[in-house]
């Protein structure tokens, strides 16, 4: 073999060996460039991933917020109700204060003025002197169920006690007589007690009263009158502030006269 052949090879052999190591370095190269992009693909996913995941956080955080915004309406609309329910019941418990102090001034007027009555009227001097009983005795008639009521009433305990209207509470002159009218049927029941404020719409006005008939006072006092002969003379009877009394009839003086019928 000549030197030119063996040259030959050498040169064929050494461009094998190059293509070789070309080829190599090639694939090594590419294997980065592999990884890199298979890098860059997962990185993808997952920012896309996280990216999905932020819009439902964001969606979630905007609908706490609207919830959170309404509750916070709620909240403000109970603390308006509390704060008017808080200014009614501090108007409440004024009106109720003034009511109790007018109460207590009403109370006081009435004692007052049943001082003033009691002062006004000297009442034993106009005592009946008879016996009232004698006409439960000798007369009869419907009219003297009244007088026994009220002497019934009186045994009873009834006591005066300015604008009540029941045994328990007491009576004022006109509620003890509209009482009476209305247990024997004489006026329409009433259980407001209001009906001594109707006698005057209830009962017709009379000139001269008969036995059982009722006499106004100016006073205000109204009594059951009743005739007697002899020489104690006719009488009336009914609540006072001493309580229940027989008295004659010209103890105070009188506004009119109204006609009970019986």
């Amino acid at each position: 073999m000549t030197p030119e052949t063996n040259l030959g090879d050498l040169v064929e052999r050494a461009a094998t060996r190059s293509k070789k190591v070309r080829r190599r370095i090639w694939v090594f190269s590419l294997v980065p460039v592999a990884l890199a992009a298979a890098l860059l693909v997962l990185t993808v996913s997952r920012i896309q991933t996280a990216s999905t995941e932020l819009d439902v956080v964001q969606q979630e955080l905007a609908a706490s917020q609207s919830a959170l915004q309404e509750t916070q309406s709620e909240l403000e609309g109970v603390l308006a109700d509390v704060e008017a329910a808080e200014e009614r019941h501090e108007a409440a418990r004024r009106e109720v204060d003034l009511l109790r102090r007018e109460k207590t001034e009403m109370e006081e007027l009435l004692d007052s003025l049943r001082h003033d009555l009691e002062q006004a009227t000297d009442w034993r001097r106009f005592e009946y002197e008879g016996s009232v009983y004698n006409i439960l005795k000798f007369q009869g008639g419907p009219e003297v169920e009244a007088l026994s009521m009220v002497l019934n009433l009186r045994d009873q305990g009834a006591f005066f006690a300015l604008g009540r209207a029941s045994l328990e509470e007491g009576f004022d002159s006109p509620s003890l007589a509209a009482f009476v009218l209305e247990e024997l049927g004489l006026l329409p029941d009433d259980s407001t007690g209001s009906a001594r404020y109707r006698l005057a719409d209830e009962l017709s006005v009379t000139k001269k009263p008969q036995d059982g008939d009722l006499v106004v006072y100016e006073f205000g006092y109204t009594m059951f009158y009743y005739s007697a002969s002899g020489r104690t003379g006719d009488f009336v009877v009914g609540m006072t502030p001493l309580g229940i009394l027989a008295l004659r009839p010209d103890f105070a003086p009188v506004q009119r006269y109204l006609r009970v019928e019986y």
